[in-house]
């Protein structure tokens, strides 16, 4: 059975995504044990001219200040 507090980081990652426009649909994006995996493509969505990786990088930041965070690894083209 999961965790409690790996599905609500879970679910914070995703929303944090979405309130950023960007698209995760062609990424894994999952919490194992306080270790957040995220693998895959992230694409800003259509009419946005945001950079992908100043924004992602802003995310990484604050999952990484979260209590329930231990560790992130991020693996995306």
């Amino acid at each position: 059975m999961a965790n409690l507090c790996d599905i609500k980081t879970t679910k914070f990652i995703h929303r944090e995504f979405c309130r950023r426009n960007l698209d995760i649909r062609n990424a894994d994006v999952y919490v194992c044990n306080g270790v957040v995996y995220i693998r895959g493509k992230i694409i800003s969505h259509r009419g946005s001219d945001q950079d992908v990786h100043k924004v992602t990088n802003l995310i990484l930041r604050s999952l990484k200040s979260r209590n329930e965070v231990k560790d992130v690894v991020y693996q995306v083209s």
